[in-house]
């Protein structure tokens, strides 16, 4: 080994690099005349014209926002794109005429999408995309069709997530499709070929094709054009844009250097942390002359300066990001013991903000959850464009590899939707046979495995969201919670249904993930904050009235339940004073009033007010509001999308064998990610959260206008998500306090239905149908008749009163189930003017639910 010293070591790297560089040239050009390999192009030709025999075009490949038809919202690299019309296309910026091509679409979305490759005679409309027209050539994964004016059915279907590989033989005149699964999870498939899709493409003077594509509305895709390595490469294709293997080289042998001084740099820091503890247990340490002193982190540092002064410039270019730094780090970073402080990768990444200033499945979840306990880093990510619910999000399999994982399928051919069905109802359930018994023990088994694995998912990404919500890193006065908030406000901005899309949004189930880790997250640290903080805290979790008071509080143009902000500011502005204890006098002075003592009650009258409840701080309350919020605009669509996937497979009892086992898989994932216990618990807290909130708001008399509707509206929907989307899949009856959460709801619905404090007739409406719904179960039906005497005839009085001028029809139906047969006026179960002697019961339709089981009130 050559020794070195500290003024030839720039000296020896430049030269070790010029070599590397010699030798990558060399092979390219050896490869390049043996045959269509790819061809290196050097940094000074990169962004210029691409001289790369069978390729016209720009050396950076991207899609041309020139060629667009349709309304197509690009992200600023121009390799994402999303459809806001009916039928959006777009073609790349490079043709290929020769040799073979290929390049890769991740599949934001899944639905109708027609991927492939034209010419540039081509003309699209908003009706005809790619594969409509004569010289151009698609594939659709959704409908599993192939098109060139024609279409055939092609392929198999594609879900999100999806790499989907177009591929073109300029020689032969073929162009083929692959469909690989990019899954850090379980999904392992390293290349499904489907098939030659076309043949005899018109080749020859005038015919070169460029990349392009057709999106439905409301689709997303993203491309690599080479631009970062390809997910899946094939054998003898190039990938449009070349890959910058010269940079790879030079990254690759500098961060082999990294490698061997990395142990010694993170030895050096546990050396001086015992010095220093040595030394403060001594005061009078005796230091060693200065000659005899040997500062290795010194000479390790200055190294790595060295190091990192040829390295920034490389790691600039996303390619060698991903080709060699990502590498290094997965290499060293503990996946196994992801909870455990990583030090190899936090000193790496102390030696990149010391040394740079640039931009920078379950091992790159372990991976970023090592970065973001970095807190530097982690400040840095939180002010980027990064898109952190998407690490929130675990991937569904497709059928085959979910066969993989649920080889054996039983389900429950007696499920009923309700325990309190009756009695003559019930079917006797015929006795398993051994090898029954046997497959439902390897369906439990396989289940029970697939909830652990995705269990260990959850739990990663939950810690991941616990250090982007740290609040001790406070830096310029802003922590890195304060960060998370002002993002998680501009994502529901984006996605509210207010906003004109002008970027690309996250889908309904990356949301609907996202939605469950915050929760869980933000109850760890309010918990947290409730039991370090002194007393008189509240640890009950909900929003105070005043919360609302401020204008600074952007809803989105969602309205308030008293009306608008202005409306209610000069209606209120007395009673929103007198709830702060402010008095103005009759000089103009505003002075504060003295607080009432709760035990000096004597003097009390309706028009008092009760004392604020005091803030959490710590944006605790900024985050539950946009929870609350996110519930709204986008987990709850989500529920019940996901609910569809039950009512296929009650259907598909009667259809077909086969139908069923794909069903009953596809419901087993669905239980474990979706409707699983934890997520049954998270959503009845957040339902105790909001009721809890509007019950406490509504002692501030017509204050309670302040609350946003949505609030109200989360309520109903949280309740009815349990009930009818959960329900059977996680048992409504299993939820912890299930009797005290349907009282709250209970007296939410008696005390709001009807309140004139509420100004939209539709959210009044909206209340109406739940307390109708609310009657139609005996369980619940109790519940309003066990509540006190002067609210049952709060409601019926409410009931019986028409409002807005508006007719009784709304209610009607509600008084009707409460005195014939189901509530406080029972008499009959039957209407009995419609039995006639000796008559069967059952050819009469019922006139309640209420089952013969039922034991009347």
């Amino acid at each position: 080994r050559k020794h070195l010293s500290l003024p030839t070591l720039d000296t020896f790297i430049a030269e070790s690099l010029k070599e590397v560089t010699q030798n990558e040239l060399k092979a390219s050009l050896q490869s390049s005349s043996e045959s269509h390999a790819t061809q290196v192009i050097p940094s000074s030709l990169q962004g210029q014209q691409a001289d790369i025999e069978g390729r016209l075009g720009p050396a950076e490949s991207t899609f041309d926002i020139l060629t667009s038809v349709g309304s197509l919202l690009l992200d600023p690299d121009k390799l994402g794109i999303t459809s806001h019309s009916n039928f959006s296309s777009i073609r790349g910026n490079c043709c290929v005429y020769e040799g073979k091509w290929v390049y890769e679409l991740m599949l934001v979305s899944k639905g109708v999408m027609q991927l492939g490759w034209c010419t540039s005679k081509c003309r699209f409309t908003q009706e005809e995309g790619v594969g409509d027209t004569r010289d151009s050539y698609a594939y659709d994964g959704n409908r599993l069709r192939k098109w060139n004016i024609t279409t055939k059915k092609y392929g198999e279907p594609w879900m999100s997530g999806d790499v989907i590989s177009c591929a073109i033989d300029c020689d032969e005149g073929t162009i083929k499709f692959n469909k690989q699964m990019s899954s850090i999870i379980f999904i392992y498939r390293n290349g499904v070929f489907l098939g030659e899709a076309f043949d005899k493409l018109r080749m020859g003077p005038g015919y070169a094709y460029f990349p392009a594509v057709s999106l439905s509305f409301a689709e997303s895709i993203r491309a690599n054009f080479g631009a970062l390595p390809l997910k899946y490469p094939l054998k003898g294709y190039r990938p449009l844009q070349s890959p910058r293997l010269v940079e790879v080289a030079q990254a690759e042998l500098l961060f082999t250097y990294l490698h061997s001084l990395l142990p010694k740099v993170v030895e050096d820091h546990q050396v001086s942390k015992v010095e220093a503890s040595a030394s403060n247990l001594k005061e009078d340490f005796p230091l060693p002359p200065l000659c005899e002193q040997c500062p290795q982190h010194i000479v390790h540092t200055i190294v790595a300066s060295h190091i990192f002064h040829k390295l920034a410039p490389l790691l600039r270019i996303p390619y060698v990001v991903e080709m060699c730094l990502v590498k290094f780090m997965l290499g060293l970073c503990d996946h196994d013991n992801w909870e455990e402080h990583q030090p190899y990768i936090h000193k790496l990444l102390d030696l990149l903000w010391m040394l740079m200033q640039v931009s920078l499945s379950k091992k790159f979840l372990a991976l970023t959850l090592s970065v973001l306990r970095h807190q530097r880093t982690r400040r840095y990510l939180l002010t980027s464009r990064i898109k952190f619910p998407v690490f929130m999000h675990i991937k569904a399999p497709d059928d085959p590899n979910l066969a993989r994982l649920i080889p054996n399928v039983w389900w429950d051919k007696t499920l009923k939707k309700d325990e309190d069905d009756s009695e003559d109802e019930q079917v006797e359930e015929p006795e398993e046979t051994p090898a029954e018994k046997t497959n439902r023990k390897k369906f439990e088994l396989c289940c029970e495995r697939l909830g652990e694995r995705i269990q260990e998912l959850e739990s990663m990404q939950v810690e991941l969201l616990k250090c982007l919500l740290v609040n001790n890193d406070c830096f310029e006065g802003k922590s890195s919670r304060d960060l998370f908030v002002v993002r998680l406000k501009t994502f529901l901005r984006d996605h509210s249904t207010f906003n004109r899309p002008q970027v690309a949004q996250c889908s309904l189930p990356v949301i609907l993930c996202f939605f469950h880790r915050l929760i869980q997250a933000l109850r760890f640290y309010w918990d947290q904050t409730s039991i370090s903080s002194a007393g008189g805290l509240r640890q009950e979790a909900f929003m105070p009235i005043q919360c609302f008071w401020n204008e600074s509080r952007d809803y989105f143009e969602l309205l308030r339940c008293g009306g608008l902000m202005s409306h209610l500011n000069r209606q209120l502005g007395s009673e929103f004073s007198r709830a702060q204890g402010l008095e103005v006098q009759e000089d103009g002075k505003v002075i504060k009033k003295p607080v009432k003592d709760s035990g000096e009650s004597s003097s009390k009258t309706e028009d008092d007010l009760p004392k604020l409840d005091p803030l959490l701080g710590s944006s605790l309350e900024e985050i539950l509001d946009c929870v609350v919020l996110l519930y709204h605009i986008a987990a709850h669509r989500q529920l019940g999308k996901l609910s569809e996937v039950k009512i296929y497979l009650e259907g598909a009892k009667v259809v077909f064998v086969d139908k069923i086992i794909e069903q009953a898989r596809q419901m087993v994932w669905v239980e474990k990610v979706i409707y699983s216990p934890s997520k049954q618990a998270d959503l009845a807290w957040l339902l105790g959260v909001v009721l809890k909130t509007v019950e406490k708001a509504s002692q501030f008399n017509r204050l309670f206008q302040y609350i946003p509707e949505f609030y109200i509206e989360t309520a109903v929907n949280a309740f009815n998500a349990l009930r009818n989307y959960m329900h059977p899949t996680t048992s409504f009856h299993a939820i912890k306090g299930l009797p005290t959460l349907l009282n709250w709801y209970a007296r939410f619905l008696v005390n709001h239905f009807f309140d004139s404090r509420l100004v939209s007739n539709d959210l009044k409406d909206t209340l109406v149908q739940a307390l109708a719904c609310f009657t139609c179960y005996p369980d619940t039906l109790k519940i309003l008749e066990e509540m006190p005497m002067e609210n049952r005839i709060l409601m019926i009085q409410s009931l019986i009163s028409p409002y807005e001028n508006r007719s009784w029809a709304h209610t009607n139906w509600i008084l009707v189930r409460i005195w014939k047969g189901c509530g406080f006026g029972y008499r009959y179960r039957y209407l009995p003017n419609l039995i006639p002697h000796k008559a069967q019961p059952t050819e009469f339709s019922y006139v309640s639910l209420q089952s013969k089981s039922t034991k009347f009130c």
